[in-house]
């Protein structure tokens, strides 16, 4: 008797476990490859493209920014985060109080379209996102800083 009200519970436990992965949302994991193909081949809609906006910040190497923040950005590091992103480490932007990873739209090196501007405050046209509980601002394009006016240096 007992051994048929364990059975009974077990397979109750896989039914209930079942129903509140359906009502939430989830699919309960499953060793069948057959099953987890049929599952996943289901096609997910797509939620619309956001529009690019305009984002102004400094220019961070990431790599000196996360090791030490303290002095690991503005104009006195300057050279050191144009070294940095010259060699290819992670480039960021410090937007307001908030850093993004920089990527670009078009799936090339942000960290040597960015190592110019290192240390300075820039504009990009590109939208934000956060991945993972990662932020990043996906760089569509970099508008150059406007010259200096004549005379003054």
């Amino acid at each position: 008797m007992n051994r048929r009200i364990a059975l009974f519970a077990g397979c109750a436990a896989v039914v209930l476990s079942s129903a509140v992965h359906s009502v939430a949302g989830e699919h309960p994991k499953t060793t069948d490859a057959k099953a987890a193909t049929k599952t996943e081949a289901a096609p997910a809609a797509k939620a619309p493209a956001a529009e690019p906006m305009s984002y102004t910040g400094e220019v961070l190497d990431l790599t000196c920014y996360a090791s030490h923040p303290e002095t690991g950005s503005g104009p006195a590091h300057a050279s050191c985060a144009k070294t940095c992103l010259d060699k290819g480490l992670p480039a960021g932007m410090l937007i307001g109080d908030l850093v993004y990873l920089a990527i670009m739209k078009d799936h090339t090196a942000p960290s040597k379209a960015l190592a110019a501007y290192a240390g300075q405050k820039i504009t990009v046209k590109g939208t934000t996102k956060e991945v993972g509980g990662a932020r990043f601002l996906e760089i569509t394009q970099i508008v150059p800083p406007a010259p200096a006016p004549a005379g003054k240096s």
